[in-house]
């Protein structure tokens, strides 16, 4: 059940918030603040309390049952520990109304794609979730793998950094399912002061989010992100006119990290790049 003031308090947020002006934005961040203006006006349309059958959200964050995806339902069922750890973290809640996996009931398509991508970063690091003291993620959806980490055990402090629309749908999801404390940014200068002190055990995650942005949001981010300890980076290979894979293995080599860069064999012209 979606408590009635979260509920009241996020559409009135909604309606408050205005629409972005594009003009004079690259191309990217046209691209992302008319996605914002789209999905604003669904939420406030449609019912919140289905916002994961809304046609746009559910085509870039909550996607349906897909044979792409298949692989990684498999492979987390192929972990030793997935009946004392993976199964339970992966155990869906009713907020959104989700669709349900096709192989089972208890979880949803995106739950199992969330938790595959903290199964790469775990399986390649040697670190598990829980081990660690900060999460910054850029560009939370509507908040599904913060939700995970914590399932998974992380108690630490944990930070999103998204657009003014989708920082408002994560508290309102988040708020839900009693993660109240996680930090929800939309304001560069805000980060900033937030990212002044870094603990050791950091991770940094942007899977398919980093990639999407221009270039003069990506430099500010890694001016900030340069003291974490650990990152989990999951790309495609080109956005508009920006060629993700001279990017991101530039990324690379701006950093001293032990660096584990491949391509994701089940989705096509997908990377991941996870340092440590």
């Amino acid at each position: 059940m979606v408590n009635s003031d979260i509920h009241e308090t996020t559409l009135e947020a909604l309606r408050r918030l205005p629409d972005s002006d594009l003009d004079g934005l690259s191309d990217e961040a046209a691209y992302w603040y008319g996605y914002q203006n789209q999905i604003r006006r669904d939420l406030l349309n449609c019912n919140l309390e289905g916002f994961l059958r809304g046609t746009r959200i559910e085509g870039t964050m909550a996607p349906r049952n897909a044979p792409r995806f298949d692989h990684e339902f498999t492979v987390l069922r192929e972990q030793p520990d997935w009946f004392s750890r993976w199964r339970p973290a992966t155990r869906e809640v009713p907020v959104g109304n989700p669709v349900p996996h096709i192989y089972d009931k208890g979880t949803s398509p995106n739950v199992i794609h969330q938790a595959y991508q903290l199964l790469q970063f775990e399986l390649t690091t040697e670190r598990q979730i829980e081990d660690l003291q900060f999460i910054f993620e850029f560009g939370g959806g509507y908040g599904c793998l913060c939700r995970i980490a914590h399932e998974l055990g992380f108690q630490g402090r944990y930070i999103i950094y998204d657009l003014p629309v989708l920082s408002l749908l994560q508290r309102y999801y988040l708020g839900t399912v009693g993660l109240g404390a996680v930090e929800l940014v939309s304001e560069l200068p805000l980060l900033e002061v937030l990212l002044e002190q870094i603990p050791r055990e950091s991770l940094f995650i942007a899977i398919w989010s980093l990639c999407e942005v221009d270039m003069p949001l990506r430099m500010e981010i890694e001016r900030l992100v340069a003291g974490f300890r650990m990152f989990l980076l999951a790309y495609h290979r080109s956005m508009l006119d920006i060629d993700n894979i001279a990017y991101f293995d530039g990324f690379a080599r701006r950093y001293d990290h032990d660096w584990t860069k491949w391509r994701v064999e089940h989705l096509r012209a997908h990377y991941y790049l996870i340092g440590r």
